[in-house]
């Protein structure tokens, strides 16, 4: 399918910033109508304002979103090309069974508090699309007037375990 392809393009084509450690900042990962689709569905979803809440593609009919095909397209991509992706990096961890665990993550807004915290060891990358508010800066997402859910699309490629949504 085209959008996973297109996603890993980004990915591969994406200048790695070395400072202060290496990251990449890509836009327009998904493709326009496929975002704007997705950006829809999640805002219409209920979601209590006090509630971190993790939508895995096993349940994204049960909150109406339309997006388990393209989901599985990216993961498929990403994990085909899991060591050219990775080795775009200077130093990076490897295993040998690698799966890609996928989420809808639904953050609350503040007062709510997302403590700083360590990456898991078994991630050996990690991908965050924003879905919405569109005006945000990154995981600093909300100044204390704002008001709204944080939405993003979460990929990890990690050490294969019982809860990664796609594996080889």
């Amino acid at each position: 399918m085209y959008e996973g392809k297109k996603f890993l393009d980004k990915c591969l084509n994406a200048k790695v910033i070395s400072k202060p450690w290496p990251h990449q900042i890509i836009n327009n990962t998904l493709s326009k109508n496929v975002f704007e689709k997705l950006k829809m569905q999640c805002e219409k979803l209920d979601i209590k304002r006090n509630d971190l809440v993790h939508i895995y593609p096993k349940d994204y009919k049960k909150y109406n979103i339309d997006f388990y095909d393209e989901t599985v397209s990216i993961c498929k991509n990403l994990l085909e090309n899991a060591e050219i992706l990775c080795g775009r990096y200077p130093k990076y961890r490897w295993f040998k069974n690698l799966a890609v665990n996928a989420h809808i993550s639904i953050t609350p807004p503040l007062p709510w508090k997302f403590y700083i915290h360590q990456e898991s060891m078994e991630k050996i990358w990690s991908s965050v699309t924003y879905i919405t508010p569109q005006k945000n800066v990154g995981t600093k997402m909300y100044r204390s007037t704002e008001f709204a859910n944080r939405i993003t699309f979460n990929l990890f490629l990690m050490k294969k375990n019982d809860l990664c949504f796609y594996k080889l």
